[in-house]
């Protein structure tokens, strides 16, 4: 539900529906996300309240039947335990949508996901809220980043080859034209819609002008 009773808790709703969507377009192996429309009953009063928005997220179980596998609690995981493409992917979204509050090393706001049969990990990413695309007033840059707010963008791509991720980019660049559709669904307010667009066209800016390697920080963090 949104996270305030009024018109901003809806559009932060809204834009974190937006987030889940794009990765969804980008790769089989993601949460589902779905908006329905509920109205709330006010019981003391017997009166409803106006119709909002509110998000159905795929629960981890049914992450983990839809796609065949099971979903792990892990921490430190070696690279070479990880599809290094959908790991890839996973980094450079999150640096799309200036989202820092993931992590592989810690097991993050990401479902570990081993496919049956498989030892090989999927990392699934969830948990937008805290991206420079949602913007929410309550959020915060990871620490150890150093940045000083959400919209900065930082790229977290720890041992990930530079191959994978220029890979990953490839993928995102043919995207485009879907992920600026998604910024402007009609279900979102002008503003917000405009909003989005720009932040997400600011990534495509910063990918024409510099490199993997002028992107990733000392130390990449993991």
């Amino acid at each position: 539900m949104p996270c305030f009773d009024n018109p901003r808790g809806e559009e932060l709703l809204l834009r974190e529906y937006v987030a889940y969507r794009m990765f969804e377009r980008l790769s089989p192996n993601s949460v589902r996300a779905r908006l329905v429309k509920v109205v709330f009953r006010d019981r003391h009063v017997e009166q409803d309240k106006v119709p909002v928005y509110c998000l159905l997220v795929e629960h981890e179980e049914q992450v983990a039947v839809r796609l065949k596998g099971r979903i792990e609690s892990l921490f430190e995981v070696p690279n070479d335990s990880l599809y290094m493409d959908q790991a890839a992917l996973t980094a450079m979204f999150e640096f799309m949508i200036g989202n820092t509050d993931w992590g592989i090393a810690e097991g993050r706001n990401l479902y570990m996901l081993k496919p049956k049969g498989d030892d090989k990990i999927l990392l699934i990413p969830y948990d937008f809220d805290f991206s420079g695309l949602v913007s929410a007033p309550y959020a915060t840059p990871r620490t150890d980043t150093g940045l000083k707010k959400v919209q900065d963008r930082r790229l977290i791509a720890g041992g990930i080859p530079k191959e994978n991720l220029q890979k990953a980019c490839e993928i995102i660049q043919a995207a485009h034209d879907d992920l600026v559709f998604l910024c402007n669904s009609p279900y979102l307010p002008k503003n917000t819609a405009k909003s989005l667009e720009r932040y997400v066209e600011e990534y495509f800016e910063i990918m024409k002008e510099k490199s993997i390697e002028q992107l990733r920080p000392k130390g990449d963090l993991r």
